[in-house]
């Protein structure tokens, strides 16, 4: 009988270690700044010529429209040199700079196709490159 008390006791303080642990791996820290859902859906519209600023939500962590740039940026540059077929893009580390060469004969086709291969990559076209020379061969 007193074997039994004594488990039971040990069963009560080990269940109430476990349920304040629980507790503090699922409490939220106080160190981070990230807006909560309700943060994020109160924020004010913008008014006619004001430029619109978009997040997209990860769970844990807020990534804005530039930053989203970024990172779709630097997957495409690891893919570069890229050869399509009425153009070709490379990118240029020492000068920071992409270079689109677009088939003369056949402008519009390699217009289309370089903005559809950019927006495959998650880019909006060769305008969200930023510096980006493009020549007519």
């Amino acid at each position: 009988m007193r074997n039994i008390k004594i488990l039971l006791i040990i069963l009560g303080f080990v269940s109430l270690f476990l349920i304040f642990m629980a507790f503090l791996i699922n409490a939220p820290s106080k160190t981070t700044n990230n807006p909560t859902k309700g943060e994020l859906l109160s924020t004010p519209s913008p008014t006619k010529g004001e430029a619109v600023s978009t997040s997209v939500s990860t769970g844990q962590e807020t990534i804005g429209n530039d930053v989203g740039k970024s990172i779709g940026k630097g997957r495409l540059i690891k893919k570069l040199p890229y050869q399509g077929s009425f153009f070709s893009l490379s990118y240029d580390y020492g000068a920071d700079s992409f270079t689109l060469v677009i088939s003369k004969d056949n402008s519009a086709s390699g217009s289309a196709e370089a903005d559809g291969f950019l927006k495959y990559n998650q880019l909006d076209g060769v305008s969200s490159l930023g510096n980006v020379t493009t020549t007519y061969k």
